[in-house]
């Protein structure tokens, strides 16, 4: 939700800055252009501050900073991973500067990339395996792209080669954006930094289906989660979430927006992730003042965890999970009816299937 927010508060400002009207003008004039004195600064900003293996060697446990503040321009922050064997952080500036014609009085938007960084960090040591400067990158081949959503960034395996991956169109001013069909996939070797160009791939609605599964942990979060945990902090269902990760095979990730999320109590998760305990105690003990350490966890299972498995982990040792008021509606059931739900099982026997999973999944490396 935050995610769309973000999205939608820019296209609103987008639209905004474009909504002069056209006037049909001379292509062979000259127009004064000039800066309209508005910008607006939005992107990617990630910090990884550990990476861990767990003591069974099955998952992967990454610690990242999570300080956005109220004031702060459209900026996201997700952590990208290569199961199990890299973390990779995304980090991109991109500045979009209203201009105007002085003539016509028609406004439209500049854009330009300030930086587009990628630190890769192999799992269990954190050590950083390499760096990518993307932007140097295209600029030596004359690239002047820019992703098409920036909230849509992936990582998958290219012929063998475990890259980062995003839709990317030509950069051109937005009162020609009506010309533009140059959407294709930009792929980039984390391991080399070479890059590649593929045909554009519309599969958002594909891997949208794949989480239907999911549902539980998001649209039944406010009611599902905060009765199981006891703390309204997970009522926020779009801050903590489980997530299937469509291009490996068998994994899923839950992510808690705030390390205080996570239950004391959660005996599990803290056997399989010793440091994280250690952290986890850190924190609590020094944090008599109730100050939010803005530090979010993401935890990556391999062997296609049940949701049984998935919510062992989320919850303090001991806690029976509560289905009351859990319901599946008539748009995501096998039926086209909605149902009451008791159990995972019945979960499982009325939530609508996807349709092809696993279709775009390459092993897991290791």
């Amino acid at each position: 939700m935050k995610r769309a927010l973000l999205l939608f508060v820019f296209c609103i400002i987008f639209c905004i800055g474009c909504g002069s009207k056209d006037k049909k003008m001379d292509e062979n004039t000259t127009h004064k252009i000039v800066d309209d004195g508005y910008t607006v600064t939005w992107g990617i900003k990630n910090k990884l501050h550990g990476l861990w293996i767990s003591e069974d060697g099955n998952a992967l446990c990454a610690i990242q900073d999570n300080d956005i503040k109220e004031s702060e321009d459209p900026v996201i922050r997700y952590m990208l991973y290569i199961p199990l064997k890299y973390a990779v952080e995304v980090n991109m500036t991109v500045n979009s500067n209203r201009m105007r014609d002085v003539d016509t009085d028609k406004t439209y938007l500049e854009r330009n990339i300030e930086n587009f960084d990628v630190k890769v960090y192999g799992i269990g040591g954190w050590k950083i395996k390499n760096e990518i400067d993307v932007l140097e990158i295209l600029k030596e081949k004359n690239m002047n792209i820019m992703p098409t959503d920036y909230t849509m960034f992936t990582t998958r395996m290219y012929e063998n080669k475990p890259c980062l991956v995003f839709g990317a169109e030509d950069i051109v001013p937005s009162n020609e954006d009506k010309n533009n069909n140059t959407k294709r996939m930009i792929y980039i070797d984390v391991e080399t930094g070479e890059l590649f160009e593929k045909e554009y791939e519309d599969i958002i609605g594909d891997l949208e289906d794949e989480n239907r599964i999911n549902l539980i942990y998001t649209s039944q979060f406010s009611r599902f989660m905060e009765q199981n945990m006891g703390r309204v902090l997970w009522s926020d269902f779009d801050a903590n979430y489980v997530r299937t990760l469509s291009f490996f095979e068998g994994c899923r990730q839950i992510h808690f927006t705030d390390i205080e999320d996570i239950s004391e109590n959660n005996t599990k998760l803290f056997n399989m992730f010793p440091k994280l305990k250690s952290l986890y105690d850190g924190i609590k003990n020094k944090n008599e003042d109730k100050v939010r350490e803005n530090i979010a966890v993401d935890i990556v299972l391999t062997g296609n965890p049940s949701e049984e498995e998935i919510i062992s982990i989320i919850l303090p040792e001991g806690r029976e999970v509560s289905f009351e008021g859990v319901k599946i509606n008539a748009e995501n059931s096998v039926d086209g009816k909605e149902h009451d739900i008791h159990s995972f099982d019945e979960w499982r026997e009325y939530c609508k299937p996807a349709k092809d999973p696993g279709k775009y999944a390459s092993p897991v490396v290791k």
